[in-house]
């Protein structure tokens, strides 16, 4: 009968990820190590390859368990041994007998006692340790006795980190108060943030802190990649049932997948970490909703792509930003010259690399390597997840709006004259970690993701810039005009003009050959008097000449100093969306052609010299916001004003308007936005503050009474004139299926002359008759003494107190 023994070496260890020398000062992270075998099967003997020890290989490998089957290349490090005796009694293992006898006394012929002795003391080690004894009967079942063992003692293992990390302690501790343990709450926490920062190293710290405080635990990496293999979804659902559970059972269909995890996950607490997460499908498969599990379950998901986390799933979010600067020189201290931090010598060249890296962890490990494109590739996997109208507003971002420090709402502008809807389009990028949007709403992005965007645009010709989409650097930009290289492939160039004041002195002359296509035209302190007679840009969605002096746009029209009055031909732009003139101290009037740029949004004029508007600004149909702050000789508003029914804001500070024309009043748009704000203040303009969400009030006699409360007032002071104090009285009728019930004519008392909160403009007690005949669900009509009719009234319960809201859009009711 042949006999053979053999032992399943579990490793913690296999391949240490450095080795660290305390006498350096580098502190090490213990549990720092990179697995690459899970389990080693180890025999001697007659070579059982194709029978047991196959059988317990295939049956480890169902359960994706990884395993190393002979000794060849075997990094060895800590390990756990669980003996197998296959067909052999392991008291002839411990004490040499039978066949092993003939053996060992053969070996110390060859090697010597001293070397052989240390062979039998393992022998003897090993055959008294408690294993597996193995019978060609029962084989089978103690196979699976023996993977059961395995996943059990390798669930005990915690996951590897790196040996060396800085800032990790301070985002545990964050994400722990997060998870809350003491809670039996259920808890589900999205790590997000940009490729590279340190998700997976924050997952595995997080991991290895919680696992034991739950029986079943489960640590998934690489999802985004392993879904995308053969099996896909249902190979991750295998590996979560295998971690979770000791019954050997595999699922081939998504649906029995997602039936065999809720059975589990439903009846106890567990732990599940699913790392590198980039569709939702992957989590519906795998955690799908809180309600699958079991109270006090916790559930860790990273991902790069912050829409990719359901609310319904996830009731947490973390998002792991760059390292701090001493923190980012700590790490590459380490990676590059083994120690804590740079000596003097080295301090210098430290900090120029830190301000290049931009603490990103995976970049200052990356050095080490002396392979950027390792880094680059790992940050392009964000990028080629993106759709084509996605990747060109961040290619545009990159090359383009980062350099000129451009607002989001600029960018929104000129993406949307583009033909991008660039609102959803930059809320994506900044969901997928690849944009941020900082103060004064500019846009922002990692030097790392901006360079990895730059490069993919000089990748699109290496030796041709005039090849390329978008144009940045100067000297290249200035090649192509020099040499007359640019072609129909370029959509977009940024040109630093003072360093080209440096390099060829003032700009002076014309530009010659602007194209016609042109989407956006910025140019901030322009020194020329005029554009080109010649440029006819009929599709310009955003021109901005803050600062200029511009004297004339084309067809000439010239001024004695700065411009004065916007060329009649400006009414051609008809894609034109946002005209912004800051600070145009000189300009006196606006053309009448201007109500033909019908797709203007925004119109922006400050500090100019204008004293109207023209009337045609009334067909400006889609116009939103008309900011006309610190034009100090406005003093009137058109007619027309009113027939702007997309305005939203209309901003006037400082300016000397006084009265507000009767058509004011048609705005609803704009009376609707303002609606929505507790105080809206016009200082300058004379007109008083809307002091309630509510109520209107406007100065003279062509005021609009919008709303009146009966009731509380939020917010009064005593900006409002004398003369609207007094309101007039009000008939108010209770209606049952349109008949009146009751009819009464109602004294308002005015709004009082006090700078309090909160005043009663009126008090009904209980009993009185109005209130007396009200019911949920009855209609008031409240109309004046006059025609005409007053409509909408809202009716509130404070304590025993009613009050009431009427809603009116009568003028002059002070004459009345």
């Amino acid at each position: 009968m042949p006999s053979t023994y053999f032992s399943v070496r579990i490793t913690s260890k296999a391949e240490m990820a450095v080795e660290v020398d305390d006498a350096d000062g580098v502190s090490s992270n213990p549990g720092g190590f990179r697995l690459r075998w899970d389990v080693v099967l180890s025999f001697r003997g007659e070579d059982t390859r194709k029978t047991i020890t196959k059988n317990i290989y295939e049956a480890l490998e169902k359960h994706g368990v990884r395993v190393f089957r002979d000794d060849d290349g075997l990094n060895r490090g800590d390990e756990m041994i669980l003996p197998v005796f296959y067909q052999v009694d392991p008291s002839d293992v411990q004490r040499q007998r039978d066949p092993f006898a003939k053996h060992f006394r053969a070996h110390e012929q060859v090697y010597g006692n001293a070397v052989v002795s240390r062979w039998r003391s393992a022998m003897a080690k090993v055959g008294s340790t408690a294993g597996y004894i193995f019978n060609a009967s029962k084989e089978a079942e103690l196979i699976q006795l023996l993977v059961k063992t395995v996943l059990t003692e390798m669930n005990k293992t915690p996951v590897g980190l790196d040996a060396y990390t800085v800032g990790l302690d301070s985002r545990v501790e964050d994400v722990m108060r997060l998870l809350d343990v003491r809670s039996n709450s259920i808890r589900v926490v999205g790590i997000h943030g940009m490729g590279g920062v340190g998700k997976t190293t924050l997952a595995k710290a997080l991991f290895n802190s919680l696992v034991s405080y739950f029986e079943c635990h489960s640590f998934i990496s690489n999802v985004r990649e392993i879904s995308a293999g053969h099996e896909g979804l249902v190979s991750l659902q295998n590996k979560l049932i295998g971690s979770l559970s000791s019954n050997t059972i595999s699922v081939n269909e998504l649906n029995n997948g997602i039936s065999a995890i809720k059975a589990i996950v439903y009846q106890k607490q567990v732990l599940i970490v699913l790392d590198d997460v980039d569709n939702v499908n992957q989590l519906n498969a795998l955690v799908g909703n809180r309600q699958w599990f079991y109270e006090g379950s916790r559930i860790i998901v990273t991902t790069r792509d912050r829409e990719v986390l359901p609310n319904h799933l996830v009731n947490e979010l973390y998002e792991v930003r760059e390292l701090q600067f001493s923190q980012a020189l700590q790490l590459f201290s380490y990676h590059a010259l083994r120690r804590e931090t740079p000596t003097d010598t080295f301090l210098t060249l430290s900090e120029k690399i830190m301000s290049l890296t931009g603490g990103l962890p995976l970049a200052l490990e990356k050095l080490k390597q002396i392979c950027p494109r390792s880094l680059q590739d790992v940050l392009k996997m964000s990028y080629d997840a993106l759709d084509e109208q996605e990747k060109c507003i961040f290619l545009d971002i990159a090359c383009l709006f980062v350099k000129m420090d451009t607002r989001r709402e600029d960018a929104i502008d000129i993406l949307k004259g583009c033909g991008f809807d660039g609102e959803i389009g930059i809320a994506d990028l900044i969901a997928r970690s690849l944009i941020k949007v900082y103060e004064d709403s500019i846009l922002w992005m990692h030097d790392e993701v901006r360079d990895m965007g730059r490069q993919i645009v000089k990748e699109e010709n290496l030796l041709d810039p005039g090849m390329r989409s978008r144009l940045r650097d100067h000297d290249e930009i200035l090649n192509v005009f020099k040499d007359n290289k640019g072609t129909r492939c370029i959509q977009g160039i940024v040109l630093d003009l003072e360093s080209m004041k440096r390099s060829v002195g003032d700009p002076s002359g014309r530009f010659k050959f602007l194209p016609a296509e042109l989407k956006w035209l910025q140019w901030k302190g322009c020194p020329l008097k005029s554009l080109p007679s010649d440029f006819s840009p009929r599709q310009l969605a955003v021109l901005d000449l803050t600062r200029s002096k511009i004297e004339s746009l084309w067809h000439g029209h010239s001024s004695k100093t700065l411009i004065t009055d916007l060329p009649h031909e400006i009414g051609a732009l008809k894609s034109l969306e946002k005209l912004e003139m800051r600070k145009c101290g000189f300009l006196r009037s606006l053309p009448e052609s201007i109500g033909s740029m019908r797709a203007l949004t925004t119109i922006v004029i400050t500090e100019a010299d204008i004293t109207q508007l023209p009337e045609s600004i009334g067909m400006l149909e889609n116009l939103t916001v008309l900011q006309l702050n610190r034009c100090k000789h406005l003093c009137k508003l058109p007619a027309s004003i009113g027939q702007l029914n997309s305005l939203h804001r209309l901003l006037m500070v400082e300016t000397a308007v006084t009265e507000l024309p009767e058509s004011f009043g048609m705005l609803s748009c704009l009376m609707s936005y303002m609606r929505k704000i507790r105080n809206l203040s016009i200082p300058g303009s004379k007109i008083p503050d809307w002091f309630s969400q509510d109520v209107t009030f406007s100065e003279r006699k062509n005021r609009v009474l919008k709303s009146v409360i009966i009731g509380v007032v939020v917010s009064l002071n005593q900006q409002i004139p004398d003369d609207i104090r007094e309101l007039p009285a009000i008939v108010a009728q209770i209606l049952m299926l349109d008949f009146s019930i009751f009819c009464s004519a109602l004294k308002l008392l005015g709004v009082p002359n006090t700078n309090e909160d909160q005043v009663h403009l009126c008090r009904y007690p209980i009993h009185h008759p109005l209130v007396s005949q009200l019911k949920d669900g009855y209609n008031i009509r409240v109309i004046r003494r006059k025609p005409p009719t007053m409509k909408g009234v809202e009716l509130k319960k404070w304590g025993n107190i009613w009050s009431m809201k009427v809603m009116t859009s009568m003028r002059e009711m002070k004459n009345h």
